[in-house]
């Protein structure tokens, strides 16, 4: 028997597709997209090819490029497109295509599993808009941040394997198998979406686990409890170990050979404490609540759009009423427990979360920089907006969304035509909010 359709999911589903089509507004003419951090090429068969050693000859007398074997996937698809035959710029656009709409799918598959168990309306749509749309991605776009788009659209589908994991823990069903199949789950999510390895791209993803396991404890801290989580780690660990091991194994020694080489190349600690002071000049909580503090925003004068949104008194208004709309979860959801669980942790998320996107800069500043200085390999994460901020969208999508959501149901018992023109209009100005995506400027 053939499934019935869910048509609104179906046209949420067809939205997500379209707007996964922005990137084609950035190609004019035969513009292509080269340069900087891009890591495009122009030939993307050979440079796959090349990424399948340990060694490359493609600078000077070669060099050890075993830290990149783990982008096959990146690689591989943009080799896989090239290959079957189309042009330099046609590549670039499917390919741009592809890591713009991935994410949308990844958090529409976390939001629609949320908004079910809770009954929702108006809830998914929204919150993968604004985890697809904005600010933080505008900006990865600059480089065609291939990596960090992998492991941001990586956190909502492993968050959704570990709610999944802690519901079937607390029912006491099949709780081994679920925790075997959750680690291999996690396994082969990263096993595609590992952002080449780069393990402070993986910041976001570490705090959102880290607020996972102390809210699993606050709600009950038990043996049983330490346990299933250690089985939990344990089946990621080995897992990870047995899938990955292609890559982890040359990674781990090209740490170990050129880490303190690589820290030495940044200036040592010095200098590393002097760029962490830098680039987190402006990242005052003032900023992060209103989703701002980008460095380059404001060490940049020619930046294309900034200036809009740090002058303009509307922009200016708008980011003052962010995250008003983000933490009224905490107030209009106080009578329904489940929901407010949720809301509780994605609240808490997004403040633990700027204590290490603020970097050096006060007034949580002295413990980054104790981080930076005594936890060993964690002088990695010397830029730390753009390696932990992912945590602080996630969350404020899903907050945001709950927030549309209540007030749109509330009304369209009585008014169903008028909340479906400002669900639209709500959905129009997520877009417009970061409206250089459509410039391409």
């Amino acid at each position: 028997m053939i499934p019935k359709i869910n048509k609104r999911k179906l046209i949420e589903f067809i939205i997500i597709l379209i707007l996964g089509c922005i990137p084609l507004l950035w190609f004019r003419d035969h513009t292509i997209i080269m340069g900087h951090d891009s890591g495009l090429t122009l030939d993307p068969q050979g440079h796959f090819i090349d990424r399948l050693s340990a060694w490359t000859m493609r600078f000077g007398f070669g060099g050890d490029q075993s830290y990149a074997i783990s982008g096959l996937f990146i690689h591989g698809l943009e080799a896989l497109v090239s290959y079957i035959g189309f042009s330099i710029q046609s590549v670039q656009k499917i390919v741009f295509i592809f890591w713009f709409v991935l994410p949308g799918l990844a958090m529409f598959y976390l939001s629609s599993k949320i908004e079910r168990k809770l009954k929702l309306n108006f809830f998914a749509l929204p919150a993968t808009m604004i985890y697809m749309i904005n600010h933080f991605l505008l900006q990865g776009w600059f480089v065609a941040e291939r990596t960090k788009f992998s492991v941001y659209a990586a956190l909502p589908l492993i968050l959704a394997l570990f709610f999944g994991w802690q519901e079937k823990i607390i029912s006491k069903d099949r709780m081994a198998f679920t925790t075997v199949k959750t680690g291999l789950l996690v396994t082969i999510i990263l096993f595609f979406f590992n952002g080449e390895a780069s393990i402070p791209l993986f910041g976001g993803l570490i705090v959102t686990f880290i607020v996972f396991v102390l809210l699993y404890f606050l709600e009950e801290l038990s043996i049983k409890r330490i346990l299933h989580l250690v089985f939990l780690l344990f089946s990621i660990v080995i897992s990870s170990i047995l899938v990955h091991a292609y890559w982890l194994i040359p990674y781990a020694n090209f740490v170990k050979i050129s880490f303190s080489q690589t820290v030495t190349f940044f200036g040592g600690e010095a200098g590393i404490m002097g760029w962490l002071k830098y680039v987190s000049q402006n990242s005052s909580l003032i900023n992060l609540f209103r989703l701002q503090g980008i460095p380059e925003w404001y060490q940049n004068p020619l930046h294309p759009y900034a200036q809009v949104f740090l002058k303009n008194p509307i922009m200016i208004t708008i980011g003052f009423l962010i995250p008003i709309i983000a933490f009224m979860p905490l107030l209009l959801f106080k009578k329904n427990r489940i929901a407010l669980s949720y809301v509780h942790l994605f609240s808490f998320l997004a403040l633990f979360s700027m204590i290490f996107i603020a970097g050096s800069h006060d007034p949580f500043g002295f413990f980054y920089i104790l981080l930076v200085k005594y936890v060993p390999g964690f002088i990695a994460f010397r830029t730390p907006y753009y390696k932990f901020s992912p945590a602080l969208w996630l969350s404020y999508s899903v907050l945001i969304g709950f927030t549309i959501s209540y007030f749109l149901s509330k009304w369209t018992i009585k008014k169903r035509m008028l909340v479906n023109v400002l669900y639209g209009g709500i959905l129009i100005a997520i877009v417009l909010y970061s409206f250089p995506f459509l410039t391409g400027n």
